[in-house]
């Protein structure tokens, strides 16, 4: 009788304290993506995007400037990030460097921005304190134990400056990169990419920054083996936000490949190389 009370004791208790805490911890983490966002709006440039965008050095920018760039980042969740960036009535944002390429619409990002896939359960778990709505993950989704689970354990993915001594990589190192963005049966661009992309332009201009888009190298073996609808969807979301955005392009299939760390990163001595160049368009 004692072992059963216990039992039942154990049993009534234990469910509604890990709900207590783990609603502490959303609490903790939502206030501390807060606070850090905060922090970050007190730069004048900031760096945004996926990986690519990691390889950008803000130190070498003439002006205070941070990297928050993160891998695999759809834009629906830079775009999140930076409604509450924005939001802050003591900001000095004035210009955000956003990566944009042919690869931004591969079909990966369709994935990432499915939460009942792998990559867009990852998505939940890097992102979920970031959201502000409930176009990726409604409070439906949860009925999936798999989509639960990533909400549950998310823990918000930072990102910032990634470096990398690696150069001339392997074929084998490229063949894996460009089957992870364009291998499988889904060869469409990514939509929900062109519809976020126009979302943050709406967002910049209403809020007074100057945004810039940025296509960093490609090392020649991808570059050449990219169908060219993805270039084409890359030519057509320039054209479209022209009148909004500035374009620079370092897309130059003739890269040395001494300056990339894989397919479609510049290591450390290419970043370094790319991100003067940068410096120097934008600043000079």
């Amino acid at each position: 009788m004692k072992r059963f009370l216990r039992d039942i004791l154990r049993f009534s208790i234990v469910p509604p304290a890990v709900i207590l805490l783990w609603a502490v911890w959303n609490f903790i983490a939502g206030t501390t993506v807060s606070s850090r966002l905060e922090r970050m709006a007190q730069y004048e440039v900031l760096i945004m995007g996926d990986s690519q965008m990691q390889r950008i050095n803000p130190a070498l920018l003439p002006v205070p400037a941070y990297n928050l760039a993160s891998s695999a980042e759809h834009y629906y969740f830079t775009l999140q990030k930076l409604k509450t960036i924005t939001s802050f009535s003591n900001r000095k944002v004035k210009t955000v460097l956003l990566g944009l390429s042919a690869h931004s619409f591969s079909p990966v990002y369709t994935s990432l921005f499915d939460p009942f896939q792998a990559e867009g359960r990852q998505s939940i778990r890097y992102y979920r304190h970031f959201l502000s709505d409930d176009e990726f993950l409604a409070t439906r989704h949860l009925a999936d134990i798999e989509v639960l689970r990533s909400a549950v354990f998310a823990v918000p993915e930072w990102g910032g400056l990634r470096r990398s001594e690696a150069a001339s990589p392997e074929t084998a190192t490229l063949e894996r990169i460009f089957e992870m963005h364009y291998g499988g049966t889904d060869t469409v661009p990514c939509a929900s990419q062109r519809h976020w992309l126009g979302e943050i332009v709406k967002l910049c201009r209403s809020s007074n920054i100057q945004l810039v888009l940025v296509s960093t190298p490609y090392h020649p073996w991808y570059h050449e083996r990219i169908e060219p609808r993805y270039f084409s969807a890359l030519g057509e979301a320039v054209a479209e936000y022209a009148g909004n955005a500035l374009y620079i392009s370092f897309l130059n299939p003739a890269i040395s490949p001494s300056l990339m760390s894989d397919a479609n990163h510049l290591n450390a001595a290419g970043a370094a190389h790319y991100t003067r160049l940068l410096a120097d368009t934008l600043f000079r």
